[in-house]
């Protein structure tokens, strides 16, 4: 695995947090969704009855990591900062762009993404850390980039996410995809640069 630094942003001070991103899902990221992670999540829905639980909360990663395990055309990521996980991503390679002006053209699709619970802000209206939606879209490019796909990307949305990746990430809204029942995104080569330029 390969190991690259980054950095998050601490909420409640504002201040900028060295963090590390690796590529792959290891042991010690699988115990943390399934330690950490779940117990935070179900203290603060069985505090909260009115929280809904999305798709997300059921996506075991252990059964994620094993099924891609060694295969080239799923990269995959993690981010840890201060010993914790906060954030796993699945791409998916051999998408092609559906919008015109980008016509199956070869893109990374985001197949998995996920924050840690403690970073959510449908859960918490103060996250521990700020940037990992961001992070992770940013790493998504790179990897379209490594692939010779100019930066497209594309992902079906989750609903709470949909605003992110329209307004923040300045992804094309391409509506909701009747097979899944989700809003689809895609990333053109001009928004990628955009994307990454205010990133950096």
């Amino acid at each position: 695995m390969s190991e690259s630094r980054v950095f998050l942003v601490r909420t409640s001070t504002d201040e900028a947090v060295d963090a590390v991103l690796t590529s792959g899902i290891g042991a010690s990221q699988v115990l943390d969704t399934e330690n950490s992670w779940k117990a935070w999540r179900e203290e603060r829905y069985a505090r909260n009855p009115e929280l809904k639980k999305d798709e997300s909360d059921s996506w075991n990663w252990d059964e994620i990591a094993k099924s891609i395990e060694g295969q080239l055309g799923f990269p995959a990521f993690s981010l840890t900062c201060e010993g914790k996980t906060q954030g796993l991503m699945v791409l998916k390679d051999g998408g092609l762009a559906t919008l015109p002006s980008q016509k199956d053209k070869s893109l990374i699709y985001v197949a998995l993404v996920a924050a840690a619970p403690w970073n959510r802000r449908k859960l918490t209206p103060t996250p521990l850390f700020t940037g990992v939606g961001s992070t992770m879209i940013n790493v998504a490019v790179q990897t379209s980039l490594d692939f010779d796909y100019d930066g497209r990307i594309g992902l079906h949305s989750l609903p709470q996410s949909e605003g992110f990746y329209r307004d923040k990430c300045g992804m094309t809204d391409c509506g909701i995809d009747p097979k899944k029942h989700l809003r689809y995104f895609e990333m053109t080569e001009e928004q990628a640069r955009t994307f990454i330029g205010s990133n950096e």
